[in-house]
């Protein structure tokens, strides 16, 4: 049976709709594929983008005697080991913040708490940003930590 519509070599015509079938299938392969394989195929890198990290100041205030303090934030670890004869003063330092998850962790071991609750007193200031207080409590020593609302 020949239609006479129809015309040129029917190879060519197969051969043409295998083409147009294929690069649909590429363009609907492109549009569901996850960005992670675009970035590889596009010879991009797959490293996530750069912190923006600020410098803050703490100031951490305790109620009793502590033989360990750290304060971690952003990876960065600031730790003190305290002497049996070092007092309540306020202990400061500078820390760094992730604005992308600004987080900040507190453990506190104290020396001798017994039956009594610790507390510690944590400020926090940031240039441009609003200072931050919080007061931890516990019986035991704390291991907490803070989402800041910068």
């Amino acid at each position: 049976m020949h239609i006479s519509c129809v015309r040129g070599s029917p190879l060519i015509r197969t051969a043409l709709v295998l083409l147009a079938i294929l690069a649909s299938g590429l363009v609907f392969s492109y549009l569901t594929a996850d960005q992670v394989s675009q970035l590889v195929a596009r010879g991009d890198t797959t490293e996530p983008k750069s912190k923006q990290l600020i410098r803050a100041r703490y100031i951490l205030t305790l109620s009793e005697r502590a033989a360990f303090v750290e304060i971690e934030s952003a990876g960065e670890v600031s730790s003190t080991n305290l002497s049996s004869e070092s007092g309540i003063e306020p202990l400061t330092g500078d820390i760094k913040i992730d604005l992308d998850k600004p987080v900040v962790f507190l453990k506190v071991n104290w020396y001798e708490l017994g039956d009594r609750r610790g507390f510690a007193k944590l400020v926090i200031e940031a240039a441009g940003q609003e200072t931050v207080t919080q007061v931890f409590d516990a019986t035991g020593n704390l291991d907490e930590f803070i989402e800041l609302s910068f």
